[in-house]
């Protein structure tokens, strides 16, 4: 599940992008068919992120230091160069006219799904056990937010159910 949530979210960067960065550009006959060549491209740019950039990194990461981590904006670029010319291959209605159109292009993808990243979370922590207990307590607050960030009150909650009693100098009694 947490696959298909990352692919529409790139997806919707990537639609995003078309919008704001002129030389980025998706032009399907049709709204439908824009949609599924943004849903093929974002797989697509997925797999060249997933697959070179951890290779890049590795093997240019002098240059990453050199220059501060400037060289990822060159390096996403590139990759979004690489991303149109695969598309164009495939013979998708997708491109990127030039370096710089890539560069800004590659900025406003990155932001974009960061941005939506923070509002929908790709997978709840804690499995299977954690989500029976979602769906008992009827929690519906990520667990990434609840219970990683705000521990002291997670403990207050499990208590207020019956859980864990809190000990208290006059448990005993």
């Amino acid at each position: 599940m947490g696959f298909l949530i990352r692919l529409a979210i790139t997806a919707v960067a990537l639609w995003v992008t078309t919008l704001v960065v002129p030389g980025v550009e998706v032009s399907g006959r049709s709204g439908t068919n824009s949609a599924l060549t943004l849903v093929v491209v974002a797989l697509i740019f997925g797999v060249v992120n997933a697959v070179l950039k951890p290779l890049i990194k590795m093997v240019g990461c002098v240059f990453y230091l050199l220059t501060l981590g400037l060289f990822a904006l060159v390096v996403n670029a590139l990759l979004f160069l690489l991303t149109d010319w695969i598309a164009r291959a495939l013979d998708l209605p997708f491109q990127v006219d030039g370096f710089w159109a890539a560069f800004w292009g590659a900025i406003v993808m990155a932001v974009v799904t960061w941005l939506i990243s923070v509002v929908v979370p790709d997978r709840w922590e804690g499995g299977e056990e954690a989500a029976r207990d979602r769906a008992r307590t009827g929690s519906v607050v990520p667990a990434p937010v609840f219970y990683g960030i705000l521990p002291t009150v997670d403990s207050a909650v499990r208590r207020t159910q019956g859980q864990q009693r809190p000990v208290t100098a006059d448990s005993g009694k």
